[in-house]
């Protein structure tokens, strides 16, 4: 079968040693597969003449042609001018031949020179941009022959000024060139294409929407239908109303709390419920007739390109695919919503009288941070068979190397009443955090090896976690703020060295009886026992519980209830590739899968977003500050931009020595005063964030942290700006005496407005329950009313059948407007071919 649009390529080069290498290539170019073999005369005759001048002449003069042309209509072109530049140019000719069968170019009005010649003349500079070549630099000349059977031009293209010397085009070179004249030449087609296209697809979508929509009304407790536009019975059986709302309900309990509400970004479980949802909303009858139009179309526009049978059944698998994802992300707003219809709303007149209260706080938490992280850091020591003169001593070298923020006499305070009943058993984990104190006390990683040689199967390959530990610790926040202002004193865009990063945590107690309930649990259905397997695998890794731990937990699991078939080693290498979660419905069906009640067993991970320190991003930053110039700078701004480059490289200098090298190497550079310089290295010389970064693992639960982003939550939620949320807190944290450093309340507003972003884009409030909410009130000093209310919904029963009906009377109006506008394209398609074709007739009788 003939192929619709023919290109066939071909180059000379300047030089004639290339001869051979370049006719081999234009044979490949005319044969290769998937390119119509269609020769003619013409063609052949062609490709005898090797001069590029002799093309230009035999383009232009042979019989048939109506003369040559070029990019700017009003230009005279001169034969014998053509033909002596072609001569005296040093790079590389490009020849092409558009073809277009005889049936196709009429119907689509190809059959006169002047057609072509708009076509070339709007097309040829991008397709020579497509080569490379930028329209400046182009010459280009064309003939149009009106050959019987196939019409078409010649075109040669060269450049003013040689840059490109390669000739061959690539692959892709070649088919992006081809499709630039192709686009154009069935641009008017294409468009009535797409729109039959278009109308077909939005009609399925619609329909699709409105079924989600009027489900989810259900769900809101709607009740009232205008009686006077029930008339036409629904097509949709009340079992499938039914299915398609309880469906939306199962579906939005299983949607993430967080991130793009997009099904490219679902959860797999999330993607397989959308699935089935999505193909029986698909396959209702109502949809066939519509899909079966669209598909139609669909086969129409592929057949422009190929009319290859694969490439038209590929085509229209494509266009289901499209079908079903739009369907698809219908139906994920439509669960979202329903979800949101069961969220927390908050009731704007108490949230302003809340906020008046909060600005006004004057309590704070009472808690030493710093002393209760060195106590129970003590004691984890005195777990570790520390002596008391032991620990004291790297106390002593971990002061050198960290700001504790205690006194001498405070940390020997803490030591003194630390106790194991601190830490009443220790696992794993723990013996982990007490290798991470060592070696941020400045113990080698033998030394602690050495120490801790009787948990050599706890420690194994723990030097790769040793050797980031200080670098972890070493991290200073640097705010948006801080960050935006060097792009405000400089011409230099920086990138923020900080990434929003999910956290889960777990309590001890809940890790242990995670540990013996998938050990001991029961196997209800075998044929998803790797699944099983899998998730409890993804969970116990969550809780931090080793490798080699996990394998035994799940394999005695797997021996209890005989189960064949699962690789765990092939699970838990697969599990130690990616940062996996176990999300609430997940971890509800694995607990059905082994025989437990999720009422049982409650979720047990709290998650939470937290910025953390990109070492990648910071490294390209800190190239980026090497590049700016200070002279001119006010003082301040020099300041500024000295402490944002310190923060930022402690963050991958670990080494004090290599730390104070390149900050004084910066400096020095741009001749700023040794008295600055000193300031920085002093306050950055001692690690700052040992201790935010171990009350985790010792599981602390740091007090000023929770009131902080509590407090945070509560003033977004009642309207307030991320810079008046900050400007808040902040002067809270100096009116109390709080003592917390700013950079730390920067980051955690910064934090808690990523989530109220986030937030807002799925349509829920920054929430906090009403027992965080009374603790906020009472740590704050404060009596705000809680500003939080809970939806009220009717029962939906009674009015489904209403709705539905309502429904499909306004579905059917729809319906019929959208084959009328289908009907009207394909007119508007006829009457053009019939002018094309009446033109014809009349050229020939004129003729």
């Amino acid at each position: 079968m003939k192929a619709p649009f023919i290109m066939k390529t071909s180059f000379y080069l300047p030089s004639t040693s290339n001869a051979k290498k370049n006719s081999a290539h234009v044979e490949y170019i005319g044969t290769r597969p998937g390119v119509s073999m269609e020769t003619t005369k013409d063609f052949e005759e062609l490709e005898e003449k090797t001069d590029a001048a002799h093309h230009a002449k035999y383009a232009g003069e042979r019989p048939g042609s109506h003369g040559l042309f070029t990019q700017n209509s009003n230009e005279a072109l001169v034969l014998k001018d053509v033909q002596k530049e072609l001569r005296e140019h040093d790079g590389v000719v490009w020849r092409m031949i558009l073809s277009l069968k005889e049936e196709d170019a009429l119907n689509l009005g190809f059959t006169e020179k002047r057609k072509w010649e708009d076509l070339l003349r709007s097309t040829v500079p991008d397709a020579a941009k497509k080569m490379g070549i930028t329209e400046s630099n182009l010459k280009w000349i064309a003939a149009f022959h009106e050959e019987k059977g196939h019409p078409h031009v010649h075109l040669m293209m060269w450049e003013k000024e040689t840059k490109r010397e390669r000739g061959a085009l690539s692959k892709g070179e070649h088919r992006d060139v081809k499709n630039v004249f192709m686009n154009e030449i069935y641009r008017e087609e294409r468009q009535e294409l797409n729109l039959i296209k278009t109308v077909e697809r939005d009609f399925i979508r619609e329909f699709a929407l409105d079924n989600v929509v009027d489900a989810v009304k259900m769900l809101k407790g709607l009740d009232e239908v205008d009686k006077t536009q029930v008339g036409i019975a629904p097509r949709i059986h009340t079992h499938d109303i039914e299915k398609l709302q309880k469906s939306l309900y199962e579906l939005s309990k299983m949607l993430p709390e967080k991130g793009r509400m997009s099904y490219a970004f679902m959860p797999d479980e999330v993607k397989k419920e959308v699935d089935e949802i999505s193909n029986w909303l698909i396959n209702r009858p109502q949809f066939m007739e519509s899909t079966e139009r669209y598909l139609s179309s669909v086969e129409g526009l592929t057949k422009l390109h190929s009319h290859d049978p694969e490439r038209i059944e590929l085509a229209k698998e494509k266009a289901m695919k499209d079908i079903q994802k739009r369907v698809s992300q219908v139906l994920l707003k439509g669960a979202l919503e329903t979800r949101i219809n069961f969220l927390p709303k908050v009731d704007q007149e108490k949230a302003m009288k809340a906020q008046m209260q909060f600005i006004k706080a004057n309590g704070k938490p009472k808690q030493d941070l710093s002393y209760d992280v060195t106590k129970k850091s003590a004691a984890l020591l005195k777990h570790l068979s520390f002596s008391e003169n032991e620990i004291k001593r790297v106390f002593e070298t971990w002061s050198e190397k960290a700001d504790l923020g205690l006194s001498e006499k405070e940390i020997s305070k803490s030591i003194a009443n630390s106790s194991k009943e601190d830490i009443k058993t220790i696992d794993e984990k723990d013996i982990k955090t007490g290798a991470e104190i060592l070696k941020l006390a400045g113990w080698t990683n033998n030394e602690i090896i050495s120490k801790l040689n009787r948990y050599d199967d706890v420690l194994d390959g723990i030097e790769k976690v040793l050797n980031k530990i200080e670098k972890k610790a070493n991290s200073n926040f640097v705010s948006k703020k801080d960050f935006s202002k060097i792009e405000e004193i400089t011409d230099v865009s920086v990138d923020y060295p900080y990434k929003l990063v999910e956290r889960s945590e777990v309590s001890k107690e809940d890790v242990d009886k995670m540990i013996e309930t998938f050990s001991q649990g029961i196997c209800r259905d075998e044929a998803a026992a790797g699944w099983t397997a899998f998730c409890m695998s993804v969970a116990l890794k969550q809780s931090e519980v080793s490798e080699s731990k996990r394998i035994d937990v799940v394999s005695e699991w797997i021996r209890s209830n005989e189960i064949a078939g699962v690789d765990l080693y092939a699970i838990n290498e697969k599990i130690e590739e990616g940062s996996n979660f176990l999300r609430k419905n997940t971890w509800d069906k694995v607990l059905g899968n082994i025989g437990v009640k999720p009422e049982d067993f409650k979720y047990p991970f709290k998650t939470f977003q937290e910025l953390e320190f990109d070492e990648q991003k910071a490294d390209e930053t800190l190239l980026q500050l090497e590049n700016i110039v200070v002279e001119k700078m006010e003082v301040p701004d020099r300041e500024h931009l000295t402490e944002v480059y310190a923060r930022i490289l402690r963050g991958v200098a670990s080494d004090n020595s290599l730390f104070k090298e390149k900050i004084n190497v910066w400096a020095k550079k741009r001749k700023l005063p040794q008295s600055l310089v000193t300031k920085v290295i002093k306050k950055y010389e001692k690690r700052t964030n040992d201790i935010e970064y171990l009350k985790r693992p010792l599981r602390v639960q740091d007090m000023t942290e929770k009131t902080i982003r509590d407090y945070s939550k509560v003033l977004f939620a009642t309207g307030m700006s991320e810079e008046k949320v900050k400007d808040t807190v902040l002067e809270w944290n100096r009116r109390v005496k709080s003592n917390a450093p700013p950079e730390k309340i920067e980051k955690i507003i910064e934090q808690v407005g990523a989530l109220n972003e986030e937030n807002q884009r799925w349509g829920k409030a920054t929430y906090v329950n009403k027992e965080s909410y009374k603790q906020l009130n009472e740590t704050l000093n404060v009596k705000a009313p809680y500003i939080y209310k809970m939806p009220s919904f009717k029962n939906p029963n009674a009015s489904i059948n209403k709705i539905w009906k309502s429904f499909w009377n306004e579905l059917e109006k729809e319906r019929m407007k959208s084959e009328k506008e289908m009907e009207y394209a394909r007119k508007r398609m006829m009457r053009a071919k019939e002018q094309e074709q009446k033109q014809r007739q009349e050229r020939e009788e004129r003729g």
